[in-house]
Protein backbone atom coordinates (compact mmCIF):
# COMPACT_ATOMS: atom_id res chain seq x y z
CA UNK A 1 0.00 0.00 0.00
CA UNK A 2 2.52 2.53 0.62
CA UNK A 3 4.63 2.05 -1.82
CA UNK A 4 6.70 5.14 -2.25
CA UNK A 5 7.08 5.88 1.45
CA UNK A 6 8.98 4.33 3.84
CA UNK A 7 8.53 4.79 8.10
CA UNK A 8 11.01 3.59 10.75
CA UNK A 9 9.56 2.63 14.14
CA UNK A 10 11.15 1.41 17.21
CA UNK A 11 7.39 -0.39 18.17
CA UNK A 12 6.33 -3.77 16.89
CA UNK A 13 3.19 -2.85 15.01
CA UNK A 14 2.62 -5.95 12.85
CA UNK A 15 -0.26 -4.97 11.00
CA UNK A 16 -1.38 -6.22 8.21
CA UNK A 17 -3.27 -3.65 5.24
CA UNK A 18 -5.21 -4.01 2.06
CA UNK A 19 -7.09 -1.53 0.14
CA UNK A 20 -9.97 -3.74 -0.27
CA UNK A 21 -12.48 -1.50 1.47
CA UNK A 22 -15.20 -4.64 1.98
CA UNK A 23 -18.19 -3.87 4.42
CA UNK A 24 -19.72 -7.38 3.94
CA UNK A 25 -19.28 -7.91 7.56
CA UNK A 26 -21.58 -5.43 9.00
CA UNK A 27 -24.86 -7.83 8.93
CA UNK A 28 -23.14 -10.69 10.50
CA UNK A 29 -21.30 -8.45 13.31
CA UNK A 30 -24.91 -6.67 13.98
CA UNK A 31 -26.28 -9.86 14.00
CA UNK A 32 -23.67 -11.71 16.39
CA UNK A 33 -23.26 -8.38 18.58
CA UNK A 34 -26.21 -6.17 18.68
CA UNK A 35 -26.59 -2.80 19.56
CA UNK A 36 -23.87 -2.84 21.87
CA UNK A 37 -22.03 -4.60 19.36
CA UNK A 38 -22.81 -1.25 17.09
CA UNK A 39 -21.80 0.83 19.93
CA UNK A 40 -18.56 -0.40 20.33
CA UNK A 41 -17.64 0.10 16.50
CA UNK A 42 -18.62 3.81 17.04
CA UNK A 43 -16.08 4.40 19.77
CA UNK A 44 -13.48 1.75 17.73
CA UNK A 45 -14.11 4.03 14.78
CA UNK A 46 -13.64 7.19 16.93
CA UNK A 47 -10.02 5.46 18.01
CA UNK A 48 -8.33 6.44 14.64
CA UNK A 49 -9.13 10.36 15.29
CA UNK A 50 -8.64 9.89 19.24
CA UNK A 51 -5.86 12.39 18.98
CA UNK A 52 -7.61 14.90 17.13
CA UNK A 53 -10.41 14.60 18.75
CA UNK A 54 -9.03 15.13 22.45
CA UNK A 55 -6.90 17.76 21.31
CA UNK A 56 -10.30 20.06 20.10
CA UNK A 57 -12.08 18.85 23.36
CA UNK A 58 -9.97 17.84 25.85
CA UNK A 59 -10.79 14.39 26.10
CA UNK A 60 -11.71 11.19 24.57
CA UNK A 61 -14.06 8.48 26.68
CA UNK A 62 -13.00 5.51 28.40
CA UNK A 63 -15.05 2.30 27.58
CA UNK A 64 -15.77 -0.55 29.86
CA UNK A 65 -17.22 -3.74 28.06
CA UNK A 66 -18.83 -5.86 30.93
CA UNK A 67 -20.18 -9.10 30.61
CA UNK A 68 -20.61 -12.74 32.18
CA UNK A 69 -18.13 -15.54 30.47
CA UNK A 70 -19.26 -16.59 26.96
CA UNK A 71 -21.42 -13.27 26.30
CA UNK A 72 -19.41 -12.71 22.79
CA UNK A 73 -17.34 -9.75 24.26
CA UNK A 74 -14.05 -10.95 23.22
CA UNK A 75 -15.18 -12.11 19.83
CA UNK A 76 -15.98 -9.07 19.37
CA UNK A 77 -12.64 -7.20 19.94
CA UNK A 78 -10.97 -10.14 18.33
CA UNK A 79 -13.03 -9.56 15.38
CA UNK A 80 -12.33 -5.30 15.87
CA UNK A 81 -9.08 -5.38 15.64
CA UNK A 82 -9.29 -7.21 12.16
CA UNK A 83 -10.74 -4.28 10.99
CA UNK A 84 -6.87 -2.15 12.27
CA UNK A 85 -5.08 -5.17 10.44
CA UNK A 86 -4.35 -7.08 13.59
CA UNK A 87 -4.55 -10.30 15.02
CA UNK A 88 -5.25 -8.31 18.65
CA UNK A 89 -3.18 -6.59 21.20
CA UNK A 90 -4.11 -6.15 25.24
CA UNK A 91 -2.50 -5.90 28.02
CA UNK A 92 -3.18 -7.57 31.51
CA UNK A 93 -1.77 -5.30 34.27
CA UNK A 94 -2.23 -7.64 37.03
CA UNK A 95 0.47 -9.68 35.30
CA UNK A 96 2.57 -6.95 33.92
CA UNK A 97 5.23 -5.08 34.99
CA UNK A 98 4.61 -1.41 36.22
CA UNK A 99 7.50 -0.33 33.68
CA UNK A 100 5.50 -2.36 30.72
CA UNK A 101 2.49 -1.22 31.34
CA UNK A 102 3.52 2.64 30.81
CA UNK A 103 5.31 1.45 27.87
CA UNK A 104 2.15 -0.10 26.13
CA UNK A 105 0.46 3.07 27.24
CA UNK A 106 2.53 5.41 25.47
CA UNK A 107 3.56 3.00 22.03
CA UNK A 108 0.35 3.75 20.20
CA UNK A 109 -1.72 6.44 18.89
CA UNK A 110 -4.92 6.83 17.69
CA UNK A 111 -5.57 3.02 18.68
CA UNK A 112 -7.24 1.37 20.68
CA UNK A 113 -5.29 -0.05 24.37
CA UNK A 114 -6.84 -3.10 25.50
CA UNK A 115 -7.34 -3.77 29.48
CA UNK A 116 -8.03 -7.16 30.28
CA UNK A 117 -8.88 -8.68 33.59
CA UNK A 118 -8.87 -5.95 36.36
CA UNK A 119 -10.26 -7.77 39.09
CA UNK A 120 -9.06 -6.11 42.25
CA UNK A 121 -5.41 -6.86 41.58
CA UNK A 122 -3.91 -10.32 41.58
CA UNK A 123 -3.78 -11.65 45.10
CA UNK A 124 -1.53 -14.66 44.52
CA UNK A 125 1.31 -12.07 43.97
CA UNK A 126 1.23 -11.37 47.87
CA UNK A 127 -0.05 -8.61 49.86
CA UNK A 128 2.90 -6.47 49.07
CA UNK A 129 2.44 -6.72 44.94
CA UNK A 130 1.50 -3.71 43.56
CA UNK A 131 -2.18 -3.17 42.34
CA UNK A 132 -3.49 -1.78 39.38
CA UNK A 133 -5.75 0.58 40.25
CA UNK A 134 -8.20 2.91 38.01
CA UNK A 135 -7.94 5.52 39.67
CA UNK A 136 -4.26 6.51 39.20
CA UNK A 137 -5.25 6.16 35.56
CA UNK A 138 -7.61 8.76 35.10
CA UNK A 139 -5.38 11.31 33.95
CA UNK A 140 -4.97 9.22 30.53
CA UNK A 141 -8.65 10.48 29.97
CA UNK A 142 -7.46 14.00 29.37
CA UNK A 143 -3.79 12.26 27.56
CA UNK A 144 -1.57 12.55 30.24
CA UNK A 145 -0.14 9.30 31.40
CA UNK A 146 0.82 10.83 34.81
CA UNK A 147 4.21 9.17 35.11
CA UNK A 148 7.51 10.93 34.98
CA UNK A 149 11.18 9.46 34.55
CA UNK A 150 14.58 10.96 34.32
CA UNK A 151 16.19 10.96 31.02
CA UNK A 152 20.19 9.46 30.75
CA UNK A 153 22.03 12.33 31.62
CA UNK A 154 23.81 14.54 34.21
CA UNK A 155 21.21 16.70 34.64
CA UNK A 156 17.71 16.54 36.02
CA UNK A 157 15.88 16.59 33.05
CA UNK A 158 12.82 14.38 33.09
CA UNK A 159 10.46 12.91 30.24
CA UNK A 160 6.72 12.79 30.81
CA UNK A 161 5.23 10.64 28.39
CA UNK A 162 1.43 11.88 26.54
CA UNK A 163 -0.99 9.26 26.16
CA UNK A 164 -2.63 9.18 22.58
CA UNK A 165 -4.79 6.46 22.20
CA UNK A 166 -7.70 5.50 23.41
CA UNK A 167 -8.61 3.29 26.73
CA UNK A 168 -11.17 0.03 26.62
CA UNK A 169 -11.94 -2.15 29.62
CA UNK A 170 -12.82 -5.92 29.22
CA UNK A 171 -13.64 -7.91 32.19
CA UNK A 172 -16.07 -10.38 33.49
CA UNK A 173 -17.24 -7.68 36.43
CA UNK A 174 -17.64 -3.52 36.64
CA UNK A 175 -14.16 -1.67 36.97
CA UNK A 176 -13.73 -1.11 40.49
CA UNK A 177 -13.01 2.85 40.96
CA UNK A 178 -14.01 6.24 42.88
CA UNK A 179 -17.06 7.97 41.30
CA UNK A 180 -14.93 10.43 39.33
CA UNK A 181 -12.78 7.79 37.72
CA UNK A 182 -16.01 5.86 36.89
CA UNK A 183 -17.98 9.43 35.00
CA UNK A 184 -15.07 8.91 32.44
CA UNK A 185 -16.41 5.99 31.16
CA UNK A 186 -18.98 4.58 28.68
CA UNK A 187 -20.29 1.47 30.37
CA UNK A 188 -21.95 -1.70 28.28
CA UNK A 189 -23.17 -4.61 29.49
CA UNK A 190 -23.20 -7.92 27.61
CA UNK A 191 -25.23 -10.96 28.50
CA UNK A 192 -26.22 -14.00 26.91
CA UNK A 193 -29.82 -12.88 26.13
CA UNK A 194 -29.38 -11.61 22.36
CA UNK A 195 -27.72 -15.10 21.53
CA UNK A 196 -29.11 -17.11 19.01
CA UNK A 197 -28.19 -19.76 16.22
CA UNK A 198 -28.42 -16.84 13.58
CA UNK A 199 -26.21 -15.60 15.92
CA UNK A 200 -24.01 -18.22 16.77
CA UNK A 201 -23.52 -18.54 12.56
CA UNK A 202 -22.65 -14.94 12.13
CA UNK A 203 -19.91 -14.80 14.43
CA UNK A 204 -18.43 -17.83 13.36
CA UNK A 205 -18.21 -16.19 10.21
CA UNK A 206 -16.46 -13.30 11.23
CA UNK A 207 -14.17 -15.50 13.42
CA UNK A 208 -12.98 -17.29 9.77
CA UNK A 209 -12.69 -13.81 8.56
CA UNK A 210 -9.09 -13.23 7.40
CA UNK A 211 -7.63 -9.70 8.48
CA UNK A 212 -7.60 -9.36 4.58
CA UNK A 213 -10.87 -9.57 4.13
CA UNK A 214 -11.82 -6.67 6.25
CA UNK A 215 -8.39 -4.45 7.46
CA UNK A 216 -9.40 -2.01 4.00
CA UNK A 217 -11.94 -0.37 6.68
CA UNK A 218 -8.59 1.12 8.39
CA UNK A 219 -7.48 2.46 5.35
CA UNK A 220 -11.17 4.04 4.02
CA UNK A 221 -11.03 5.42 7.54
CA UNK A 222 -7.38 7.04 7.35
CA UNK A 223 -8.57 7.97 3.43
CA UNK A 224 -11.35 10.26 4.89
CA UNK A 225 -9.82 11.55 8.13
CA UNK A 226 -10.76 15.82 7.66
CA UNK A 227 -14.33 14.85 6.05
CA UNK A 228 -14.91 12.75 9.18
CA UNK A 229 -13.64 15.41 11.36
CA UNK A 230 -15.79 17.86 9.84
CA UNK A 231 -18.56 15.80 10.05
CA UNK A 232 -17.84 14.90 13.78
CA UNK A 233 -18.13 18.45 14.29
CA UNK A 234 -20.92 19.27 13.07
CA UNK A 235 -22.81 16.54 14.76
CA UNK A 236 -21.43 16.84 18.27
CA UNK A 237 -23.47 20.03 19.49
CA UNK A 238 -26.78 18.62 18.46
CA UNK A 239 -25.98 15.08 20.17
CA UNK A 240 -25.19 17.14 23.03
CA UNK A 241 -27.65 19.25 23.27
CA UNK A 242 -30.46 16.41 22.73
CA UNK A 243 -28.48 14.43 26.02
CA UNK A 244 -28.78 17.75 28.04
CA UNK A 245 -32.50 17.80 27.36
CA UNK A 246 -33.38 14.35 29.19
CA UNK A 247 -34.62 14.82 32.55
CA UNK A 248 -32.31 13.86 35.29
CA UNK A 249 -29.07 14.17 32.98
CA UNK A 250 -26.99 16.54 34.66
CA UNK A 251 -23.61 14.96 34.83
CA UNK A 252 -21.56 17.03 31.85
CA UNK A 253 -18.68 14.46 31.78
CA UNK A 254 -21.20 11.88 31.30
CA UNK A 255 -22.94 14.17 29.08
CA UNK A 256 -20.03 15.20 26.86
CA UNK A 257 -18.78 11.36 26.47
CA UNK A 258 -21.95 9.81 25.20
CA UNK A 259 -22.66 12.60 22.90
CA UNK A 260 -18.96 11.85 21.31
CA UNK A 261 -20.43 8.35 20.47
CA UNK A 262 -23.76 9.67 19.15
CA UNK A 263 -22.12 11.82 16.54
CA UNK A 264 -19.59 8.65 15.79
CA UNK A 265 -22.50 6.08 15.52
CA UNK A 266 -23.97 8.76 12.70
CA UNK A 267 -20.20 9.07 11.08
CA UNK A 268 -20.43 5.15 10.51
CA UNK A 269 -22.68 6.18 7.86
CA UNK A 270 -19.55 7.56 6.20
CA UNK A 271 -17.53 4.02 6.09
CA UNK A 272 -20.28 1.33 6.64
CA UNK A 273 -23.53 0.59 4.55
CA UNK A 274 -25.96 1.18 7.67
CA UNK A 275 -29.35 2.41 7.53
CA UNK A 276 -31.01 5.76 8.64
CA UNK A 277 -33.05 3.67 10.74
CA UNK A 278 -30.40 1.19 11.74
CA UNK A 279 -28.47 4.64 12.97
CA UNK A 280 -31.64 6.13 14.85
CA UNK A 281 -32.11 2.73 16.91
CA UNK A 282 -28.13 2.89 17.74
CA UNK A 283 -28.43 6.47 18.73
CA UNK A 284 -31.71 5.72 21.20
CA UNK A 285 -29.73 3.00 22.69
CA UNK A 286 -26.77 5.48 23.37
CA UNK A 287 -29.27 7.34 25.09
CA UNK A 288 -30.60 4.89 27.14
CA UNK A 289 -26.91 3.85 28.27
CA UNK A 290 -26.34 7.57 28.99
CA UNK A 291 -29.15 7.52 31.72
CA UNK A 292 -28.04 3.92 32.93
CA UNK A 293 -25.07 4.95 33.54
CA UNK A 294 -26.15 8.55 35.21
CA UNK A 295 -28.31 6.61 37.40
CA UNK A 296 -25.49 4.87 38.89
CA UNK A 297 -22.91 7.53 39.38
CA UNK A 298 -25.39 9.79 40.52
CA UNK A 299 -24.42 9.57 44.50
CA UNK A 300 -22.10 11.91 43.88
CA UNK A 301 -22.58 14.92 42.17
CA UNK A 302 -18.66 15.89 42.40
CA UNK A 303 -17.20 14.47 39.11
Amino acid sequence: MLKDTCIKTNSEIKQRLTDNPSADFLDDYINAFGMNGLIVLSWWLGCIVCEQIREKHSSYPFLQVIGEPGSGKSAMIHFLWKLFGKSGDSINPNSSSLAGLFRKMAEASCMPIVINDVEGGNESQGKHAKKFLWDEHKDLFEGKIGRVTSNKSQNNSTRKPVFKAALLAVQNVPVIASIATQARFVHLHFDRSHHSLEGKRAADRLRDKDIADVSGFFLKVCSQIDPLLLEYSRLLPACQKELSLIPGLKNQRIIQNHAQLMALAECLKMFLPISDAQVNELKDAIKKRTEEWQTATEEDCHV
